[in-house]
């Protein structure tokens, strides 16, 4: 997908790793999630050192909710 700014999207596969690993550590919130980016080491390696920000994760979550929701569910079956 393009981004309607000037700025190239994040990779979905980062991004959707980044909300799977945060939900799997309790955390919930698109601004602890961003927080956690450049706070724990277990985040940072998921983005690389490229954080994105708690609008952009929401904005992903969003976006996606029904392919995220199905994706969750597996995971839970997986688990």
């Amino acid at each position: 997908y393009r981004s309607g700014l000037g700025q190239p999207p994040f990779d979905p596969r980062m991004m959707t790793a980044l909300l799977l690993h945060g939900y799997a550590s309790g955390i919930y919130s698109s601004r602890r999630i961003a927080r956690a980016a450049v706070e724990r080491a277990d985040f940072m390696m998921i983005v690389a050192g490229d954080a994105p920000d708690f609008r952009t994760i929401s904005e992903f979550r969003r976006r996606h909710l029904k392919a995220l929701a199905d994706l969750f569910v597996q995971v839970l079956k997986l688990a």
